[in-house]
């Protein structure tokens, strides 16, 4: 079991290293401490949406190489999860709900967590929520929750190879009538050398899954953990969506822009910026400006 994992710890460490350009919208960008918005927030609200994604790492400190490492155990079932949630969990979720986003994604979320996780965004306000986790038997289970303050539906969403050793975290989506966009939150999966390419095949079916709703005249924001950087060959670039992205990882030494929010052509992205956590992923976050406003 531990050359297995030692094998496999060499291929994620592998596939975590690329380099790669995408359209990104033409938006400002930063670093930001959102104490600066909260007394705003309602203001704010009224003129634009906050988006954001962020990859949790399952509350699991991410400060640097040491703590990376450690937290593979987990990945690979070497170590569990306590039954009841963590204090590094409750306080990315805290991390994220301070945004003042509208709309939420939250990527690493262990399965048995869910329901608590979404009882604290009910308490944070985000009382419309869909979730998806992982079955794994090698890999860890984990799932994406994605929220929203305003009223929404959730959307059936599934993607082709989840639950294999390079499946990723899973994939939900709601749908928010007040502005007619569908919201997916999605986590791919990883590549290394002799492994299955698998994330090219997911991208596919998102680009379909998007096309299908536009066709239901809906616009459509998609978010999470992409684990790539390059976009701009793929599926995605016919829906032409506007991007927001920046280096998230690894959060000591943010290199890669793993995390993406891509935006409807019907969208404007006004900002665009990132947060701290104790993840190993910064947040990213959007503003985007709707027809409706």
């Amino acid at each position: 079991m531990r050359v297995l994992f030692l094998v496999l710890l060499f291929a994620v460490s592998f596939s975590l290293f690329h380099t790669a350009v995408f359209y990104t919208a033409g938006c400002s960008a930063s670093n930001v401490n959102f104490g600066h918005y909260a007394s705003q927030a309602e203001r704010r609200l009224k003129l634009s949406l906050r988006v954001v994604t962020y990859n949790t790492q399952a509350g699991l400190p991410g400060t640097s190489k040491l703590e990376l490492l450690k937290a593979y155990r987990y990945v690979f079932r070497l170590k569990k999860f306590p039954i009841s949630v963590s204090p590094g969990m409750r306080q990315a979720v805290i991390h994220a709900t301070q945004t003042n986003a509208d709309l939420l994604c939250l990527n690493e979320i262990p399965a048995q967590w869910i329901n608590t996780v979404l009882g604290l965004l009910g308490e944070a306000g985000y009382t419309y929520s869909a979730t998806s986790a992982t079955n794994g038997l090698v890999r860890w289970s984990v799932g994406t929750i994605v929220s929203s303050r305003h009223p929404a539906q959730s959307l059936p969403i599934h993607l082709p190879r989840e639950n294999t050793l390079q499946g990723g975290g899973g994939t939900a989506a709601l749908y928010v009538p007040r502005i007619n966009t569908a919201f997916v939150g999605t986590h791919l999966g990883w590549e290394a050398p002799g492994f299955p390419r698998i994330i090219s095949r997911q991208i596919d079916f998102l680009a379909d899954y998007c096309f299908q709703q536009k066709r239901l005249g809906r616009n459509v924001v998609m978010v999470g953990d992409f684990n790539t950087e390059d976009l701009s060959k793929s599926s995605l670039v016919a829906l032409a969506f506007a991007e927001c992205t920046q280096p998230t990882y690894p959060r000591w030494e943010p290199q890669k822009s793993l995390d993406h929010i891509l935006c409807d052509p019907r969208l404007s992205i006004t900002h665009c910026g990132t947060f701290q956590g104790s993840s190993d992923h910064l947040g990213l976050y959007a503003d985007i400006k709707h027809p409706s406003s």
